[in-house]
């Protein structure tokens, strides 16, 4: 009986180990299991969409310059246009500002997918996870995310396909900075200068600053456009230019602010006080058939668009006209003048005071 004890014992002892072997093999067998290994699946989930982020936003970013129909995530006429909307087949996708995976929810997992485009040039991938719009993904853009989980922030201007980034347009991050940011050309005593500060070049050579001479050219004479001898400057073109006794246009624009990261209407004389190399947007309000304008901003610069951007630096010495720096804590006030053409008989003018600080 004591043998026969002594066996079951062993047998007992055996069973028990094997059971334990057999329950740790099930447990380590679970844990490999891909389906109950949530971190596993989100890094992969996070790795593969960042990879097809990067795939998709080469192929796209690659589309041709010629189409010039399409917009965020290609190209409108040759110039890459961020939209968020356009990088995503999620039709349902709500568009809330740092929720870069599209799933409708800011949350700290979108900041996984930055992290692992941090760096990137790629088009598309600035596009989507640059959130402070400076044209690089770094860390910093993670905070973006941070601030908005729970939220649902509308998508800003250089990321909603308007193609402007924070109110200047196009997007600086995707077009080339422009050449003559520190010299641009005007027309002074009939020959074309440059002049320092940043502003639209008005003219190429000596001869743009100069009427065209003729052997004849054209006067008006008894409410006609007749043609005389001698060399002089077309003042008309037709028997209209001669007839037109009504200004049927009329010059007007509005000055405009940036502030809370829109641009906001003032009145530039007593609302608001412009600092030097301050941005400052000029918006032609004319009416009637315009067919040129013409700015002067009083610090010897101008433009022909309607719609004018520019920034004072230097103002003009009274003792000998030429440009200086605006001394510190000195306010300038700048005339800026808008005259607006029909023809070359009818035109209207327009001068309101811009205010500068200098610092």
């Amino acid at each position: 009986m004591k043998k026969s004890g002594g066996l079951d014992s062993k047998l007992k002892l055996i069973l028990v180990v094997a059971i334990i072997i057999f329950a740790v093999a099930v447990v380590f067998s679970l844990i490999q299991s891909p389906s109950l290994s949530p971190v596993s699946t989100k890094s992969s989930k996070i790795n593969s969409i960042a990879q097809n982020s990067k795939t998709t936003g080469n192929s796209l970013a690659k589309s041709s310059p010629n189409d010039v129909g399409s917009t965020g995530g290609v190209l409108r006429g040759g110039v890459y246009v961020c939209n968020m909307r356009a990088l995503t087949n999620n039709t349902n996708y709500t568009g809330c500002f740092g929720d870069v995976d599209f799933n409708n929810i800011v949350n700290p997992g979108d900041r996984g997918f930055i992290a692992a485009n941090i760096g990137q040039t790629d088009y598309n991938l600035i596009c989507r996870f640059d959130l402070d719009g400076n044209g690089v993904i770094n860390p910093a853009d993670r905070g973006f995310v941070s601030a908005n989980i729970g939220l649902c922030t509308p998508l800003p201007d250089y990321q909603n396909g308007s193609g402007a980034n924070h109110g200047i347009y196009p997007d600086f991050r995707f077009v080339s900075p422009p050449t003559n940011m520190t010299n641009h050309t005007i027309c002074q005593s009939n020959m074309c200068v440059s002049v320092q500060g940043a502003g639209s070049n008005l003219c190429t050579t000596n001869a743009d600053c100069n009427p065209p001479i003729n052997l004849n050219h054209t006067i008006c004479q008894s409410n006609m456009c007749v043609t005389v001898q001698g060399n002089g400057t077309n003042q008309c073109s037709t028997n209209v230019d001669c007839n037109s006794t009504v200004i049927n246009v009329t010059a007007n624009f509005n000055v405009y602010k940036w502030i809370g990261g829109v641009w906001q209407i003032v009145n530039p004389t007593t609302s608001y006080l412009f600092g030097e190399g301050e941005q400052v947007r000029f918006v032609s309000t004319s009416t009637g058939p315009v067919a040129w304008y013409s700015w002067q901003f009083g610090d010897q610069t101008g433009a022909g668009e309607p719609i004018v951007i520019h920034s004072f630096y230097n103002m003009t010495n009274v003792t000998d006209g030429s440009l200086m720096n605006i001394p510190n804590g000195t306010i300038v006030t700048y005339p800026v003048q808008l005259t607006v053409y029909e023809n070359w008989n009818n035109w209207n003018r327009i001068i309101k005071d811009v205010r500068v600080l200098g610092h």
